[in-house]
């Protein structure tokens, strides 16, 4: 009997959460489509999974020799701005330093280029860490939708009068 009270009472002091999290439930993700935080959330999640996914060591590789081949051309350039820069008398060397920017670029973007290939090339029990990511990405924008929704819940009282 006290233990059918003590469980009544709990189900009574519960009862508006249930509401709320009934009414969170029943609406729609696209009611926070424009939050910043779905927006951020939801790209990344759909990067990650699509990378893991439709990212191929082909493509990868033909991406990574593509910018090889920019890099060699920008070294190559480099010391004819810079002589250029000085026959015109500029002795700032703007040619050459937006030649060795874009040098130090594609470095840059040659190291994250040989760091993806090399995880898109592990086996699959390899990969694990990042596809636990890509689904911690999701849950996490589940979670944050579900909690929008219960805050839109909470905000809203009229919905609660029809979720009773």
């Amino acid at each position: 009997m006290r233990a059918q009270r003590l469980a009544d009472a709990h189900r009574e002091e519960t009862a508006p959460q249930r509401r709320i999290d009934a009414i969170a439930r029943s609406l729609p993700d696209s009611l926070f489509t424009d939050h910043p935080e779905v927006i951020r959330l939801a790209r990344e999640a759909e990067a990650r999974a699509k990378g893991l996914a439709s990212a191929t060591s082909v493509a990868l590789a033909a991406a990574l020799a593509s910018l090889q081949e920019r890099l060699v051309t920008a070294r190559e350039r480099l010391a004819d701005s810079a002589v250029d820069d000085g026959l015109r008398g500029d002795y700032e060397f703007t040619g050459a330093l937006a030649d060795l920017d874009e040098i130090d670029r594609l470095a840059r973007q040659i190291q994250a280029a040989t760091l993806a290939y090399k995880v898109l090339s592990l086996s699959p029990p390899e990969k694990r860490a990042f596809v636990e990511r890509a689904q911690a990405a999701r849950t996490e924008l589940a979670n944050l939708l579900f909690r929008l929704k219960q805050q839109h819940g909470r905000n809203h009282p009229e919905l609660l009068i029809t979720a009773a």
